[in-house]
């Protein structure tokens, strides 16, 4: 029931085509019908054979509807065409998918002869036919780019974008005629002049193309030339991005040209070399054994020039680059050899070790800096735009790194204000140790069993420092006890006497030995000598060794914790008790 059907259609959409002038009615019976075609290609319920008639039908009425007057000019005129022109590659199309049908023919099958026999029959009008469309869709694109340079604003852009749509109609013409060529390879059907016009026109598009792509790249050279000289602006960067996106364009239409010539068996290794150049698009169909060495020939080419033209002048400014980089680091360690006896001859007035240390840093890191800023002057960097640069770079690493400057504002305030110097033992953000080392940014601490500790320089001076050796002298705390039944002026006496033979005890101050308290379990003293800041703790534990073996020999006692417990029992239990 189905073909009938389609007959009834196609009878009564060819009477209205043929011999009919072109109006907007039967162009859309011509898009009707076509589309009934195309369903009626692809339907594999319908016989192979009644689908080559509807095709030879279809065919017959388009060419009859293409051959209509058209407007002279203007939108109409290409906006009929446009439609034409899709209709063509529909057609082409709908021809490539019947050959397909054919090729799944068994050979042993007779039917594949007649069908073989009817393509190649087809040949004599669709080879002529869709030549003599693509020569004319190139004659249009080929006036519309002539007519570009007397065009501007939005004329221009409407003519560009309009050239884009025609190309890819070109580009489907190609595609469609070479999917013909193999199609027909596999039937053993003769090729004709079909390959012969895909051949011809890819080959001049491709050149095209390239020709495109390599002039847009100087361009943009140019264009980032002029950059680096002005500076940038809005108008530079529109230009430069529109000389990239007609690069990006051109090429991706330039890797489907090649790969369609790849299909012709062409060799395209050097439209690839080109393009891999020029646009930097690498993928797997570009790369292959000839163009991989050609580059590498291109490459060593392009070095043996260089080296010819520039090698010389490299050699020099590299010789003279590090030439004043050696020269700058020798210039840096004079200084701070100089800023180091400097602020060695002032430190007894008022320059902490940490300070100087910081002051000689600085005062080569200083030296360092120009030095390479004047290096890279020599060798032809600019170096203002970079200095100027940095301030708003500074301005947004400030916000980024506000931690890092706040861990530099309390590294200056404790330069400014010395609470701690090198080789100091203190106490700070949790932690004891003997100051190492001090920058800008952390404190280097020792602690006592030999761990080093970076602290960062907001936490030290945010929190409370101790620093146990930033006095001349200490005095060492000390506390005895002994018991009640002890004199205490017993004790006094051994007390200081154990004071005089240690040699590390101050005259002055005074040691000082008191009672303290009244304990629960002893009377306690407290002993107070004063001694140098490096001899705290060889006193502190000579105290606690001599007065021990002092009492021992005067007979004091050292009392243990004690306590009196009384038992109170009711007169029952006492009673109770008498009896047992």
């Amino acid at each position: 029931m189905r073909l009938p059907l389609l007959l009834v259609l196609l009878l009564t959409h060819i009477v209205p085509l043929v011999g009919a002038a072109q109006s907007p009615q039967t162009t859309q019976a011509g898009e009707d019908f076509l589309s009934e075609v195309e369903i009626a290609a692809s339907d594999k319920t319908i016989a192979l054979r009644d689908r080559f008639q509807l095709f030879d039908e279809a065919f017959a009425a388009l060419r009859a509807q293409q051959r209509g007057d058209l407007p002279a000019a203007g939108n109409r005129r290409d906006a009929l065409l446009y439609q034409q022109d899709q209709q063509a590659l529909q057609t082409l199309q709908a021809f490539g998918r019947l050959l397909k049908e054919i090729s799944t023919v068994s050979s042993g099958d007779a039917d594949r002869v007649q069908l073989v026999a009817w393509a190649d029959s087809q040949r004599a009008e669709v080879d002529p036919w869709s030549s003599q469309r693509l020569v004319l869709l190139e004659s249009r694109i080929d006036a519309l780019i002539a007519g570009l340079p007397g065009q501007t604003g939005a004329d221009r852009l409407n003519s560009e974008a309009l050239i884009d749509s025609l190309n890819d109609q070109r580009m489907a013409y190609v595609e469609g005629m070479i999917n013909l060529v193999h199609l027909r390879g596999r039937l053993d059907i003769p090729l004709g002049d079909i390959e012969d016009v895909a051949l011809t026109s890819l080959r001049a598009y491709a050149s095209e193309l390239l020709g495109a792509v390599q002039l847009r790249a100087a361009n943009k050279r140019s264009l980032l030339e002029q950059r680096a000289v002005t500076g940038d602006s809005p108008e530079l960067a529109a230009a430069i991005g529109s000389q990239q996106h007609a690069i990006d364009r051109a090429a991706s239409t330039l890797g489907r040209v090649v790969d369609e010539l790849d299909k012709l068996g062409v060799d395209t290794t050097s439209e690839r070399r080109a393009l891999l150049k020029q646009s930097g698009t690498v993928s797997v169909s570009l790369v292959d054994g000839d163009l991989i060495a050609k580059v590498w020939g291109d490459v060593l080419a392009a070095i043996k020039n260089w080296l010819q033209r520039h090698a010389l002048d490299t050699a020099f400014n590299v010789v003279l680059f590090l030439g004043i980089l050696v020269l700058a680091r020798l210039i840096a360690r004079f200084a701070r050899s100089v800023v180091r006896r400097m602020v060695d001859g002032s430190r007894q007035d008022r320059i902490s070790h940490l300070m100087g240390d910081v002051f000689v840093s600085l005062a080569g890191g200083i030296v360092l800096t120009l030095g390479l800023l004047i290096a890279l002057s020599q060798v032809g960097v600019s170096v203002a735009p970079m200095l100027a640069g940095h301030g708003v770079a500074g301005f947004i690493i400030g916000f980024a790194l506000q931690d890092v400057l706040g861990n530099f504002a309390a590294g200056a305030m404790i330069l400014t204000y010395r609470p701690f110097d090198t080789d100091d033992y203190i106490s700070v953000a949790g932690v004891d140790g003997t100051v190492k080392k001090m920058n800008l940014v952390s404190t280097t601490i020792a602690t006592l069993d030999n761990q080093l500790l970076i602290i960062p320089n907001s936490k030290i001076w945010g929190d409370v420092i101790r620093n146990y050796t930033g006095q001349r002298v200490r005095r060492v705390d000390l506390e005895f006890s002994i018991s009640y039944k002890d004199s205490i002026e017993h004790a006094e006496r051994v007390l200081m006497d154990v004071l005089a033979n240690v040699p590390m005890v101050l005259p002055d101050p005074a040691p000082m030995v008191r009672v303290h308290r009244h304990n629960a379990s002893s009377i306690d003293f407290i002993v107070r000598p004063w001694v140098k800041t490096a001899d705290y703790w060889e006193t502190y534990w000579a105290m606690q060794r001599g007065v021990k073996l002092a009492f021992d020999a005067a007979g004091i006692t050292i009392p243990f914790p004690q306590r009196d417990v009384h038992h109170f029992y009711p007169e029952a239990d006492v009673q109770t008790a008498d009896k047992k």
